[in-house]
């Protein structure tokens, strides 16, 4: 870019000229200006022509390293940056990009940075009605400090905690049906057939293990406690049976063989019988309702 000079006229009629790329150097703020579009220079769109000092201490590297170079070629996400300069282009208005991410691999940092792009106008052409050969915009990178990456990371925990919070709630409302499940599971227990009370107490038990999952959810912690032990694998296939032949798939014929000189296994029980649940699950719903 060639240096310009601005002119200031003072109120006693003095003037001063000022050299714009000394202007644009003391600045503490990076400055980058780019090809934003552009009819036969199209394959120049994103190319850096101006760099202010900042802009190369932010970079890291000398202006005479990149400039000519693509600004996606030269920093991390800048083709977002593209991007945004492409729309102020064709909105013809300042636009502002919050929180970008920049991760330098050379020196192995991660800034967090708003960047603003607006069109500079070409006063070069008496004739407005004709397109513009070439545009440029001039991007504006703000360095969040340290005290405003903190808030962000807290503004996510923030979120993180009305989450875990929301979860507890969703986990508080499931159980109390629940609870009147199991009730009820009792109650009938008392007026049933004797050769049904089995399926009352599956009721029960199966209560019991949904508000188990239910409480680990109401933790919201990808992290969740694994407590194994010795379990007979036999008692909780037949569990799942149970289940499954009581309910999902009344239409499926069940062939046991099981062998007994199975050890235990290591696991969680109500894991475990999710797991096969799932299994049994799938293949019922693929075997035909007549036949299966």
């Amino acid at each position: 870019m060639a240096h310009s000079a601005l002119r200031l006229i003072s109120v006693d009629g003095g003037s001063s000229d000022i050299d714009l790329n000394a202007v644009f150097n003391a600045l503490d703020m990076p400055i980058v200006v780019i090809r934003a579009q552009g009819g036969a220079q199209s394959e120049n769109e994103g190319q850096i022509i101006y760099a202010n000092t900042a802009c190369e201490q932010f970079i890291g590297k000398s202006a005479s390293a990149f400039l000519g170079h693509r600004l996606s070629d030269t920093l991390a996400s800048g083709d977002k940056m593209e991007a945004l300069a492409q729309r102020a282009t064709e909105q013809k208005i300042s636009v502002t990009e919050h929180g970008l991410e920049l991760h330098d691999p050379v020196h192995g940092k991660t800034s967090i940075v708003d960047v603003s792009a607006s069109p500079i106008p070409d006063v070069s052409r008496s004739d407005t009605a004709t397109p513009a050969t070439d545009s440029h915009v001039v991007l504006r990178i703000h360095e969040r400090t340290v005290s405003q990456q903190v808030d962000r990371r807290l503004g996510y925990l923030g979120a993180a905690r009305a989450i875990s919070g929301m979860g507890a709630v969703l986990a508080h409302e499931i159980k109390n049906p629940l609870s009147g499940i199991r009730g009820a599971s009792q109650l009938l227990e008392t007026h049933v057939n004797e050769s049904d009370i089995p399926l009352t107490t599956l009721i029960r038990d199966e209560v019991d293990r949904i508000c188990g999952l239910v409480d680990r959810m109401g933790q919201f912690s990808g992290q969740t406690p694994f407590h194994p032990v010795a379990v007979n694998i036999h008692q909780i296939l037949d569990r799942v049976h149970q289940i499954a032949a009581n309910g999902f798939a009344k239409h499926v014929h069940f062939v046991t063989d099981y062998d007994p000189s199975l050890p235990p296994v290591s696991g969680e029980r109500d894991h475990l019988i999710q797991i096969f649940l799932n299994l049994v699950k799938n293949a019922a719903e693929a075997v035909p309702l007549k036949g299966g």
